[in-house]
């Protein structure tokens, strides 16, 4: 992933274009675009003008808050509250702060933590500056990802930088035209962070004024700590210096201030070899000296690379969403998983069909041989094995007859025809079961004789009923006509009917009286 860390000074605009992985991070280009007399116009076009002297837009830019609008305070809670940290911060901030809570923008990094006590370096910056800052970078087209907090944006150089953490507490010190951010670093976390409004005096040269201020700065560091810290173990500078004479001499001042050993940011052991070491050849300024000038840009862009949460004044409704170029740094991590993703569903699958078809195999195997037990001959197959079933289990001979009384009374439903309002007075159906012949009789009330001529009609269409008879008919009530008819059963292909005096058990009776409306 590419990140550009954008450093907006008083002077100049200047960029450092990381590409940050997973293992390591490298620095690629150094852009500077100067800055106009026109205001925030001026700072716009400067910013569109470094970006532009890039190859490629960048996947992600990474900005700074200016350090003399920003609070930054360590401070010292029960580790307790490490899960509730961002309901507890605003409460532990709010009588340190000049102004009310709700207007500020808060947020912390964790500086270490033990059993018992958590130290965190808070920030908090007035609602309306961070979207002052954010309105300036979207004119020029920019929407950062983070917007980092003053002098505490120096602690991520510890990435590019892995001396920083390992030699013990470092004290970073940028200088500017008319600024200086002091960084303390305790075993590569940011301990203290402070942005002195007083500067360089036009040669990258530090004021006296401004020497006296980073002594009393870092003599309040160390006497507020508890228990007090000693005098820092070394001090890296960094700034804008117009060579590296200049940037030796402001070395030596810092040094011969503190009491103490100083050097140059090793910043040219990063840019060696890198894309950006061009850049820094091609400077007309010369050396590596100049090239201290692009620490905080170098730093900014670094974040992503380093390790822990860094503060970010993008808080709630102004954070920033997820961009292209985020998704675009796990690509390769997104792949790998889609391709393991695949490959495992693909083993489940293939497992499961062996599983399968092992199973298969083994039901067909025991089928053939229950089969052969059972019929004489084995089959593999479940419709066959069916089939083999239906047939073992079919009676030679269907004792049922073809022909019932519930085929008979189905028949004579069947000749009623739904215009004709029927009742039935009575039923009676005989009929022998060997030879399926019988006697039918009827006795009901219609609507009229026609109405029964239509039923008698309707039933001899029915091939199973013979010599239908219409008795004798009678007035009933409401103008009907009550009725009754009789009719031999025999069904065509039947055997002769039986002969008088056959045995009674080979005939079924079924008599039914019914009264109802159909």
């Amino acid at each position: 992933m590419r990140i550009l860390g954008l450093d907006i000074t008083s002077r100049a605009v200047r960029g450092a274009l990381v590409r940050s992985t997973l293992r390591k991070a490298d620095v690629e280009a150094l852009v500077e675009a100067p800055i106009g007399d026109d205001g925030a116009q001026g700072v716009a076009a400067a910013i569109r003008q470094a970006i532009d002297q890039l190859d490629r837009p960048p996947d992600s830019v990474i900005a700074a808050l200016d350090g003399d609008e920003v609070s930054l305070r360590a401070l010292e809670m029960p580790a307790g509250a490490a899960r509730k940290i961002a309901d507890v911060l605003p409460f532990e901030l709010e009588p340190l702060l000049p102004l009310d809570i709700a207007e500020m923008l808060v947020d912390h990094q964790i500086i270490a933590r033990d059993a018992t006590t958590l130290r965190v370096l808070a920030g908090a910056a007035p609602k309306q500056r961070v979207e002052a800052r954010l309105a300036l970078l979207e004119h020029a087209s920019v929407a950062p990802r983070e917007l980092a907090a003053g002098a505490a944006s120096l602690d991520a150089l510890g990435a590019l930088l892995p001396s920083t953490a390992e030699d013990g507490d470092v004290t970073l010190v940028h200088l500017d035209l008319t600024s200086a951010d002091v960084c303390v670093l305790e075993g590569g976390k940011c301990a203290f962070a402070r942005t002195l409004s007083l500067g360089t005096d036009g040669e990258g040269r530090p004021t006296r004024a401004l020497l006296d201020a980073l002594v009393q700065t870092l003599a309040s560091h160390r006497a507020g700590s508890s228990p007090p810290m000693p005098a820092p173990e070394r001090v890296l500078v960094s700034g804008d210096f117009p060579s590296s004479e200049a940037a030796g001499d402001a070395v030596e001042a810092i040094g011969e201030a503190l009491g103490v050993p100083a050097e140059p940011l090793p910043l040219g052991h990063v840019l060696a070899g890198s894309g950006a070491a061009a850049d820094v050849e091609g400077d007309p300024r010369g050396g590596v000296g100049p090239a201290l000038r692009f620490a905080k840009a170098v730093a900014l862009a670094a974040r992503p690379a380093s390790r822990g949460h860094h503060i970010n004044l993008r808080q709630g409704e102004l954070a920033s969403s997820p961009d292209l170029g985020e998704l675009r740094q796990h690509t390769g991590l997104f792949v790998a998983a889609g391709v393991a993703l695949v490959l495992g569903l693909g083993f489940m699958l293939g497992a499961r069909y062996y599983g399968a078809v092992q199973e298969r195999d083994d039901k067909r195997a025991q089928l053939e041989e229950v089969t052969e037990t059972l019929f004489g001959h084995g089959t593999a197959s479940a419709p066959d094995a069916q089939r083999m079933i239906d047939d073992a289990s079919r009676p030679p001979d269907d004792p049922l007859p073809r022909f019932d009384a519930f085929a008979v009374l189905d028949a004579l439903s069947g000749a009623i025809p739904d215009t004709v309002q029927h009742d039935t007075r009575s039923l009676r159906i005989k009929i022998d079961d060997q030879s399926n012949d019988g006697d039918l009789e009827i006795s009901g009330t219609v609507q009229s004789i026609a109405d029964r001529d239509n039923i008698v009609t309707q039933l001899g269409g029915n091939d199973c009923f013979e010599d239908i008879e219409p008795g004798p008919t009678s007035p009933a009530p409401d103008g009907a006509v009550n009725y009754r008819l009789s009719a031999k059963i025999r069904c065509p292909g039947a055997p002769p009917p039986a002969k008088k005096g056959r045995s009674a058990r080979n005939d079924r009776n079924d008599r039914s009286d019914a009264r109802g409306a159909r």
